[in-house]
């Protein structure tokens, strides 16, 4: 039952871990036709005359990077053309430093003039950001609208991205940016139309809320199993999808939607704790992965320590106001780090290692993918949106590989911790058994012993008289069948403990009961309740007739000798009975016990038995394909089997004496298939 119970429970989890696989994978399948089918038409560079209402702008934008910051926008417009420039087309990636960027681009003439149009940037983590637009009612005048994390008031906003209002002309339009950020200087800007802009925020919003929701289902998945079992991976891989949540509402200023704004001053610091949080939890993941143990692999594990204690001092220079200027070494130091460790598993694929296609992918993955925006956030490339999220892309998909793999590796513990299970119980089960044969034997043992010292003391007394009376004689000759009745059902024991061997033939049931109560001690206390002459059965003769002698002689030790031992035969629902009935003093057997080994009632402890005779009954009568009942009443309470009959036979004499004498009513019913 208990193995059973394990099997199933193993069962369920299985199936428990494959709905969870299918839902991670459905979750992911969802997030990527999301990306693909609501990602908005590709924009496209400034020409002479643009329709907004069919596809957003990308601006073109010229740099000049003010490091002294002492350029105005009268200053940085008198400039000369050659001081700026040209950025790549898909944005611009002005790197982690300290000084003013300013930027200018043209939005050409708009097919229709006059319709709102709105400019939507990111990063939104610039802290300082001012659009200088041309002012409508005087010719070469600007008009500057502040901007910024610091500036804008986010208690009131909608779109974490920064939104300037803008307006169509019939003519194209100069505008200038200026960039002053304790960050990154980075620049991905949209023009769209008002409908655009929705559609745009929508689609936005919707692939955000499917990212954020896929990484607090892992979460929770990983937590779960986590509860269950202890995997060296867990943890680790638990805090990689927090840090992967976490960077991403940071560095997206979800966060900063959430926050009132007199939480500015400190929460403006969450995109950089972040990354360092980020890059810190995934260089701890890697360090258990990749089993980077100083004894196996000194190397590989110095250079992992060494990597996450670079990452940790991030915090310190954090504090100290110097994030920008050590922020462009870890970026190095981060292409390098994952660039190592792609190597390392694909060292492992190359070697065949357990489950190394599967680390292989996602490393590649989770390095493309934050390569890319390493790229992005130190100036080196400006890529456009996609590049800006390749770090999202990367460790989605990364870390839906890694949520794969631990799965496969919990599968595994699962079953081990199952396989465990098992052998515990067969083993508790083989330890159970051995004790219970020690038992038994021991008890076998003693009450051999005791029941054998009365026929070998009855024995030794006569033996000692030189003359035996016919009374001692009988009594020396009942001594020793008694003692060859023990030895012979000790040496039956054996046999039927086993499937023995049976052969089906023909035996004439009253024959073979005729000749057993003939040969029984006290023939003439024995009365038939059957008028038949002849009733056939097919079984083994042999084991048949061990059978019934030992229910008669059962019934014949345990009754009184005045009593009267009674037979009968039925035929019903395709089986042939036999019934053996007769009375036995209190207290009656124990029916849930009596056919057990070396069971014996208490009333049954003044004669010589073994407390092997019914068991021996019961095994013989399962491997024939019969069965044995037991029952017992009073003796003025009927039975139901066969009541009718015993009743009607019983003397009125007979009956008052048993009752007198407080006597049990006690049946044996043989039961075989007729197979005629």
């Amino acid at each position: 039952m208990e193995r059973k119970m394990v099997e199933s429970r193993h069962q369920r989890l299985r199936l428990k871990q494959q709905g969870q696989a299918k839902t991670c994978i459905t979750l992911y399948w969802i997030v990527f036709c999301c990306l693909v089918l609501l990602m908005p038409k590709a924009a496209v560079a400034a020409p002479a005359v643009h329709d907004f209402e069919q596809e957003p702008l990308i601006p073109q934008f010229e740099f000049f990077v003010d490091k002294e910051h002492r350029h105005t926008l009268e200053t940085i417009r008198q400039l000369p053309d050659n001081a700026f420039k040209k950025a790549p087309v898909t944005g611009y990636a002005g790197g982690y430093n300290r000084a003013v960027h300013w930027l200018r681009f043209t939005i050409p003439a708009a097919t229709q003039p006059g319709q709102p149009l709105w400019l939507r940037i990111h990063p939104a983590y610039t802290d300082f950001l001012t659009l200088y637009r041309p002012d409508t009612s005087s010719d070469d005048t600007f008009v500057s609208v502040p901007s910024g994390e610091m500036v804008e008031n986010w208690e009131k906003k909608t779109d974490r991205a920064f939104v300037f209002q803008l307006h169509a002309q019939n003519q194209a339009q100069r505008f200038y940016l200026r960039l002053s950020s304790s960050n990154n200087h980075s620049v991905i800007a949209r023009v769209y139309s008002q409908s655009g802009y929705i559609g745009r925020v929508w689609v936005d919003y919707t692939l955000s809320g499917l990212y954020i929701g896929l990484l607090i289902a892992l979460f929770i998945l990983n937590i779960r199993h986590h509860k269950v079992h202890k995997n060296k991976l867990n943890t680790p891989y638990l805090a990689l999808v927090a840090a992967s949540l976490f960077t991403f509402i940071s560095g997206d200023n979800w966060i900063m939607l959430l926050l009132p704004d007199s939480s500015k001053a400190w929460a403006s610091y969450l995109p950089q704790v972040g990354t360092l949080i980020y890059t810190l939890t995934l260089s701890f993941f890697y360090h258990r992965l990749f089993e980077f143990q100083r004894q196996r692999n000194p190397i590989g594990y110095y250079l992992s320590i060494g990597f996450m204690g670079l990452t940790a001092i991030g915090f310190l220079a954090l504090l100290l106001d110097l994030y920008i200027e050590y922020m462009p070494l870890l970026m190095k130091l981060s292409a390098l780090y994952l660039l190592w460790t792609t190597g390392v598993a694909f060292s492992w694929w190359y070697h065949k290692r357990r489950h190394a296609g599967l680390i292989l992918i996602a490393a590649l993955l989770i390095f493309f993918g934050t390569f890319g925006t390493a790229l992005f956030y130190g100036g080196w490339v400006a890529s456009g949106i996609l590049v800006f999220y390749s770090y999202t892309i990367g460790t989605l998909s990364g870390t839906l590989v890694f949520h794969g793999l631990i799965s496969r590796q919990l599968r595994q513990l699962e079953q081990q911790y199952v396989t465990a299970l098992l052998e515990k119980e067969h083993t508790e089960q083989l330890l159970a058994r051995e004790q219970s044969d020690k038992e038994q034997k021991a008890q076998f043992i003693s009450m051999l012993s005791h029941e054998l010292k009365t026929p070998l003391s009855v024995i030794s007394m006569g033996s000692a008289q030189s003359n035996l009376s016919e009374k001692a004689r009988h009594y020396v000759q009942q001594a020793i069948n008694d003692m060859s009745r023990v030895i012979d059902r000790c040496a039956v024991l054996e046999q039927v403990d086993h499937q023995v061997e049976t052969r089906q033939e023909t035996v004439e049931l009253i024959a073979l009961l005729d000749t057993l109560i003939q040969q029984s001690p006290s023939p003439t206390r024995i009365q038939r309740l059957f008028s038949k002459t002849s009733c056939q059965v097919q079984s083994d003769s042999d084991w048949l007739r061990v059978i019934l002698s030992n229910l008669l002689d059962n019934a014949l030790k345990y009754s009184p000798p005045e009593t009267t031992i009674r037979i009968g035969l039925s035929c019903h629902n395709q089986q042939i009975c036999v019934v053996f009935h007769n009375w036995t003093a209190d207290p009656l057997p124990d029916g849930e016990k009596i056919f057990t080994k070396y069971y014996r009632a208490k009333s049954a402890h003044k004669k010589t038995g073994s407390g092997l005779g019914l068991y021996i009954v019961k095994r013989l009568a399962d491997q024939l394909g019969g069965s044995i009942r037991y029952q017992s009443a009073p003796a003025n309470t009927p039975l139901l089997f066969e009541s009718d009959q015993i009743t009607q036979a019983s003397g009125v004499k007979e009956k008052e004496m048993l009752q007198h004498n407080k006597m049990n009513q006690v049946e044996m019913s043989l039961c075989l298939p007729d197979l005629s």
